[in-house]
C-alpha cells in the first residue's frame, strides 16, 4: 500500500526546464517553505500537523474566519475545509462559534491551544525568513516581497 502523506523532504531543484516556467517556480518555492516549515512543526508537540491544518493557521492569522471564506481562499470545497477544520477541532486548536451576524454560519477561533500553536509556526516562519534573507540578502527579499504585493491583474 502506497503511504497518500506528501512527503515533508523536498531537496532537489526542481527539472531545468521548469526553472524558467514563472508558474512552476512560484509553486516549487512555495511548496518548499511550506513543507520546511511543517518539518519544524513536527519537531515540536504538533506532530500531527498536516499541510492542510498549517494553511488553515496561515490563513486565519489568529482572526476568526468562516469555512467559506477559508473554502474560497484554499480554492476547495467547503466540505473539505470542514473535515480540516474538525480534525483541529478534535485537537482542541480550533473551535466552532456561532457567528453574530449570521446564526446559522458558525464561525472558527483559536484555542489557547491553537494560539500557542500559532505563536509557534509565527515564530519557526520568522526564523526561517530571516535565514533566507541572510543567505539572498535583505534587499533582495524586500524586492520580491514588494513584487508579490503588487496589483498583477
Amino acid at each position: 500500500m502506497t503511504n497518500s502523506k506528501p512527503s515533508t523532504k523536498l531537496t532537489h531543484e526542481p527539472r531545468p526546464d521548469l526553472m524558467m516556467d514563472l508558474q512552476a517556480l512560484l509553486y516549487y518555492r512555495f511548496n518548499l517553505f511550506e513543507r520546511r516549515l511543517l518539518k519544524k512543526i513536527k519537531q515540536t508537540e504538533y506532530h500531527f500537523l498536516t499541510i492542510p491544518q498549517l494553511r488553515i493557521f496561515g490563513l486565519m492569522r489568529g482572526n476568526v474566519i468562516t469555512i467559506s471564506s477559508l473554502a474560497k481562499w484554499l480554492d476547495i470545497s467547503r466540505q473539505a475545509v470542514q473535515k480540516t477544520v474538525s480534525s483541529l477541532v478534535k485537537h482542541g486548536m480550533l473551535k466552532l462559534v456561532e457567528s453574530p451576524s449570521n446564526r446559522s454560519a458558525k464561525e472558527i477561533e483559536m484555542t489557547e491551544k491553537g494560539k500557542k500553536l500559532w505563536s509557534e509556526i509565527k515564530g519557526i516562519r520568522l526564523k526561517m525568513e530571516s535565514d533566507l534573507s541572510n543567505k539572498i540578502g535583505p534587499e533582495r527579499i524586500a524586492l520580491l516581497q514588494e513584487i508579490l504585493r503588487e496589483n498583477w491583474g
